[in-house]
């Protein structure tokens, strides 16, 4: 597994879903998966109003590119990414903050998540790989209804032993099941309390998890199309996954993404009263969560944050 860092920078069964495969051409439809939902329910959200815009600090948690390995796969560069993020943030009323006081600390990630055909089966827990795919599918009590299933019934011999699944009564369940089979573009954007964070306390105010089936689409176009796609979702709750239709754009510079060295930009906007330390800590366990990282690859992961541009 590979994963470069930078900082602010499945649809496997198609046909029984009702979905078709997108050609990877601007000008086309994109279609994508979002999950949207507010992770503390017990703070009200505030969301941005025309005349009252939300600031934020932003932070880009690194591009990753997991799983089974694809040749000449070309990432866009974590600038352009970090540019397509702002532009999307800005039309939905959120600003960077300069001399005002943040009110949104984001961190978010990006890349290609595969299946990994070398994942060490264990029957007492869920292979990395496979909980980072469902968690770009699920919110968080489905992920944990879903991982807690499969191994009770992996555990007492319940799968098909054609597809190595378990057999779902839940139909949504099932359905998000048949989509982990597929290797995906990904944008997973979480927004945390500020205040928290600089209090070494995080808070989790909301997170929004886009992807697409990879096959025949370009990264550097589909990934702000997931953005663009889904803005009108951020901030929102739904109950579970959802299909959305999107204009293929034409993509952004295709860069870096998975060269030079593992260091991170200046954040947009001023990052007062942020522990260098605590807030590595949090994006390395985001990483964990979505990139699927072993236990040896994580510990790898150790972001050199910059100081922020004042």
């Amino acid at each position: 597994m590979k994963t470069t860092l930078s900082l602010f920078a499945s649809f496997a069964a198609l046909g029984a879903l009702g979905l078709a495969a997108v050609p990877g051409a601007a000008g086309r439809d994109l279609q994508m998966i979002v999950v949207a939902e507010q992770t503390d329910q017990k703070t009200a959200l505030d969301l941005p109003k025309p005349d009252l815009p939300t600031f934020y600090v932003a932070f880009d948690a690194g591009y990753v590119e997991a799983g089974d390995p694809i040749a000449n796969e070309k990432p866009p560069a974590s600038s352009a990414m970090a540019e397509a993020l702002r532009n999307t943030l800005a039309a939905q009323g959120y600003q960077p903050a300069a001399t005002e006081q943040p009110q949104l600390l984001f961190v978010y990630h990006w890349g290609l998540l595969n299946r990994d055909s070398h994942a060490i089966r264990n029957g007492n827990t869920i292979d990395p790989n496979l909980h980072a795919r469902l968690a770009l599918l699920t919110t968080a009590k489905q992920d944990s209804d879903i991982e807690t299933q499969l191994l009770d019934q992996r555990l007492l011999g319940h799968t098909n032993r054609e597809i190595g699944m378990p057999t779902f009564v839940n139909f949504h369940y099932r359905d998000i099941m048949e989509l982990t089979h597929d290797d995906s573009y990904f944008f997973v954007l979480s927004a945390y309390d500020y205040a928290s964070v600089s209090h070494r306390e995080a808070r989790l105010l909301w997170q929004v998890k886009i992807s697409t089936r990879s096959a025949g689409v370009a990264m550097a176009e589909a990934l702000p199309t997931l953005l663009q796609g889904s803005a009108a979702y951020f901030g929102r709750n739904l109950d579970g996954f959802k299909n959305i239709t999107a204009p293929l754009g034409a993509g952004i510079q295709a860069g870096s993404g998975t060269a030079g060295a593992p260091d991170f930009s200046p954040p947009s906007g001023v990052a007062r009263s942020l522990d260098q330390g605590y807030l590595s800590e949090l994006m390395k366990r985001e990483h964990g969560e979505f990139s699927g990282a072993r236990a040896g690859d994580l510990a790898a992961y150790a972001p050199r944050l910059s100081p922020p541009s004042l």
